[in-house]
């Protein structure tokens, strides 16, 4: 692979990698994405998962399949996920 990883999304891969080199416990870390298979590494890694559908391409069966994926909240934008950030600590 040309991303020097063994396995793409939604494999969690990438995020215990992150966390790994972070030095932060991936429980307490919130990954923001905006398509399921992110949504599903993120949980898979035992991270929050926020879906964010502030992007264009995003519409009404993108928001229910984030939520199907185990999205613990859907933003439409940063504010959002910023005020759910602080609602959540």
């Amino acid at each position: 692979s040309t991303t020097g990883l063994e396995h793409g999304k939604p494999h969690p891969e990438i995020y215990l990698l992150a966390a790994q080199k972070l030095g932060i416990a991936p429980e307490d870390i919130v990954a923001i994405e905006d398509s399921v298979s992110g949504i599903a590494a993120a949980i898979a890694a035992g991270m929050s998962a926020v879906g964010l559908t502030a992007a264009s391409h995003m519409g009404t069966c993108d928001i229910e399949s984030l939520r199907a994926a185990g999205a613990h909240h859907i933003a439409a934008d940063y504010e959002s996920v910023a005020e759910w950030i602080e609602l959540s600590i």
